[in-house]
């Protein structure tokens, strides 16, 4: 019986355009939306090689889950204020930050600067704007 048990090291690299910030707590983020999607994905056939690697279309949202947790030095984080998106929408689909919105997720207690989802719905909330030459403005409320 072979097993198909994979190193974390062909997991390691991390491609700062999959996610918004490098985290060194190894966690599922995606429950951060609400607890147990990432088993609630995985469950229905979402495949944790395919779909939530570190190059995929959902990396960093199910590390915990699929066994991806990275060891990141201090230099290597990437900052969130590097960009003004939707990387909710980004990750999962277009209108993710809306659905999440009207499903009791606010934007000013749970999307806000300083809140567990900072980050993935920054301009659906308002937290920034980006003008038309590139500059990204961010706004405190």
């Amino acid at each position: 019986s072979s097993s198909s048990s994979s190193s974390s090291t062909s997991k390691s690299s991390l491609t700062s355009s999959s996610l918004t910030a490098v985290d060194t707590s190894c966690e599922n983020k995606l429950d951060t939306m609400g607890e147990g999607l990432c088993a609630l994905y995985t469950a229905n056939g979402v495949d944790c090689d395919e779909y939530f690697c570190d190059d995929c279309t959902y990396a960093g949202l199910c590390d915990e889950l699929c066994d991806f947790c990275i060891e990141v030095e201090e230099e290597d984080e990437v900052s969130t204020n590097d960009e003004c998106k939707d990387q909710l929408d980004e990750n999962i689909g277009e209108g993710e930050c809306s659905f999440y919105e009207e499903s009791g997720y606010a934007c000013d207690e749970f999307f806000c600067p300083t809140c567990a989802g900072k980050g993935y719905c920054d301009s659906f909330c308002g937290w920034c704007a980006t003008d038309v030459d590139g500059t990204i403005t961010w706004y405190e409320r």
